[in-house]
């Protein structure tokens, strides 16, 4: 039996042929309709100013669409309800149906699902929204616009505190985001200026920039991953033909269409310690960051939020904890530091590590950390204060001097070491070419403070070395 293509002049579809083959299941239960395998072939060539799709040329029946498996017994996911099969081969498919009682011999021919009809005239077809099928090559632009994101910082080299460091670090993080604001969050942040013309440009940039530094952090680095999640979103709004300001305010399911999206491309990469499975709850927490803190006009309330990446917590792969000298180690650093003749650098370094560590301080608070004598017992407590801690507040640390081994006997000859050193317990260092990744080869310290990195390569290089001789797998391991 051949089938006429439905709209051509030649005729119409038998009617009892279009009433058997009405949608199943119905388009409401997935939200869209599904295009058959075959739909980019040659069975697609009506479909032009006509608006409609026509039946393919083949003559075999089209599978019934399954219920997708995304690992929760069945349940749809947004990303499922919205994002279209990546390819034809990802169709489901089933085995052969019966053949029609309306022509034996001779299966049915495949078409598109119909939706039911509203008349008693010809059933309407499920149209494909276009934007729907631009949804997966959108979150793709939007991602790499968002890595190829380049934000020149300065040098954390150069300054003599570490909150001089911080402040120039955030207003520079500020005066890079406030162009990205969009137009209803500078309303928010400003207020209605309509009847103000007095107000120029540069009064809202300068009162902006001041509003967006509040909210900075250490170093202005929550303000960067807010730049970089607002170039990700403008990116997307441009890949589905909208303006950055269209996406705001921005509803739930577009919201949680976006950290499905982010979660999915970084667990199917399978990058980092925990395979990217962090990735889309990161995403989230910068959102209600910008919500809660920025004014941006977010709804990230509801299950289909909660349920679009799972918490970091919940996330795969090995779990980062915060590291802790071994017994070794601990060892290692107090016969350095106690141990006459050594390099100066070396020796001073192996000091302020063993303080912090009696002390449990991590490495982004000891680039920050001050020891100084106590005022009671200057031989007997390490005291040490840092100006910001994770939680931002100061950081305030009280230890015994008492080492692995005994007593620490040159505390007070450190603490004036530092003291000449601007009150920095952790300084730059110099030498020559290598010097930054071996300590030993040192000769020089500098009264400005060294970063987190640069603590972390001196550590590195005092446990690498013997006796430990720790590898680099080995240190990753422990530190």
């Amino acid at each position: 039996m051949t089938v006429p293509e439905l709209g051509s002049p030649s005729g119409r579809c038998d009617e009892a042929i279009l009433s058997a083959r009405l949608c199943w299941p119905p388009p409401s239960a997935f939200g869209a309709c599904w295009l058959p395998p075959s739909a980019s072939g040659a069975g697609l060539a009506g479909i032009g100013a006509r608006g409609i799709l026509p039946f393919d040329r083949d003559d075999r029946a089209p599978p019934p669409p399954s219920a997708p498996s995304n690992g929760r017994d069945g349940a749809f996911s947004v990303a499922d309800r919205i994002l279209p099969a990546a390819s034809a081969s990802a169709m489901p498919t089933r085995g052969k149906r019966k053949r029609s009682s309306c022509s034996k011999g001779a299966t049915q021919p495949r078409c598109l699902p119909l939706q039911p009809s509203t008349s008693r005239g010809e059933p309407s077809l499920s149209v494909v929204s276009p934007d729907v099928s631009r949804v997966p090559l959108a979150l793709a632009a939007a991602s790499r616009a968002r890595s190829e994101l380049r934000i020149s910082r300065p040098s954390k080299a150069g300054f003599a505190t570490v909150k001089e460091r911080e402040t120039v670090f955030a207003a520079q993080a500020a005066e890079f985001l406030c162009p990205l604001l969009s137009a209803c969050v500078r309303r928010g942040l400003l207020g209605n200026l309509e009847n103000f013309d007095f107000i120029g440009e540069p009064e809202q940039r300068c009162m902006l920039k001041d509003a967006v530094l509040v909210k900075s952090g250490a170093c202005g680095d929550q303000l960067i991953k807010v730049a970089r999640v607002i170039t990700f979103i403008n990116a997307f709004a441009a890949a589905v033909d909208r303006r950055p300001d269209d996406m705001w305010p921005m509803p739930r399911a577009v919201a949680a269409l976006l950290i499905s999206g982010e979660h999915r491309r970084a667990t199917s990469a399978g990058r980092g310690s925990r395979g990217g499975a962090t990735v889309g709850d990161d995403f989230c927490k910068v959102l209600i960051f910008m919500c809660d803190n920025l004014g941006f006009p977010v709804d990230l309330d509801g299950a289909v939020v909660a349920g679009a990446a799972p918490k970091a917590k919940e996330g795969g792969g090995r779990r980062s904890v915060a590291a802790m000298c071994s017994p070794r180690a601990y060892f290692l650093l107090e016969h350095l530091a106690a141990t006459a003749g050594m390099l100066i650098v070396l020796c001073f370094y192996a000091r302020s590590l063993l303080l912090a560590a009696l002390n449990g301080i991590r490495l982004q608070d000891a680039e920050r950390i001050s020891f100084f004598a106590d005022e009671l017992d200057p031989s007997g407590i390490i005291r040490g204060r840092a100006p910001i801690s994770k939680d931002g507040e100061p950081l305030n640390v009280y230890a015994p001097a008492q080492g692995p081994s005994g007593p620490i006997l040159w505390l007070e000859e450190h603490l004036a070491a530092i003291r000449g050193l601007n009150n920095i317990s952790f300084p730059c260092r110099e030498g020559k070419r290598g010097s930054k990744s071996d300590i030993s080869m040192t000769h020089k310290l500098l009264p400005q403070v060294a970063s987190k990195d640069e603590i972390r390569a001196a550590l590195h290089s005092i446990v690498s070395a013997l006796p430990l001789g720790w590898s680099p797998a080995v240190r990753k391991s422990r530190f």
